[in-house]
């Protein structure tokens, strides 16, 4: 139990940490952006503006998705885990990679590498969906074995 409740600590300083890289990001993006396309680095980037709306939405979501997933720890660190509660914040975890793989999906028509986020958050959704699943199927089943004597 000792090291379940280290590894659920690690974690959740883990999304702190990437939570704070984001933010920090989504301050110099427009400086980082200037010099990648100074530099030559983003050949092929058509709209500085269109990639920094996609951008700085990609983060927003993000964001919100560390929220959720640092609530689903805490309450898997509650000893709380095939609950309603939880999920519902699968779902909400899974609600936000889609929108990211629809704004990667949107962006890539402008700049191609958008396509690997659409990509990887698209199949970031499928297993969270699954995961979902399985989820609710442990909380019936759960469920029903607290009505059995």
């Amino acid at each position: 139990m000792k090291s379940s409740s280290s590894s659920i600590r690690l974690t959740r300083a883990a999304v702190a940490v990437i939570a704070g890289i984001l933010i920090v990001l989504a301050l110099f993006l427009p400086v980082l952006l200037s010099r990648l396309t100074a530099g030559g680095y983003l050949n092929g980037l058509r709209s500085t503006p269109l990639f920094l709306t996609a951008s700085y939405l990609c983060i927003g979501c993000a964001l919100w998705i560390l929220y959720r997933l640092n609530l689903l720890l805490v309450n898997i660190g509650s000893q709380a885990v095939f609950t309603e509660a939880n999920i519902r914040l699968l779902h909400e975890i899974g609600s936000g990679c889609f929108a990211v793989c629809l704004i990667g999906g949107i962006a890539q028509f402008y700049y191609l590498p958008w396509l690997f986020v659409f990509l990887a958050a698209g199949f970031m959704t499928l297993i969270l969906h699954v995961i979902r699943n399985v989820f609710e199927q442990a909380r019936l089943i759960k469920e029903e074995n607290d009505y059995t004597v």
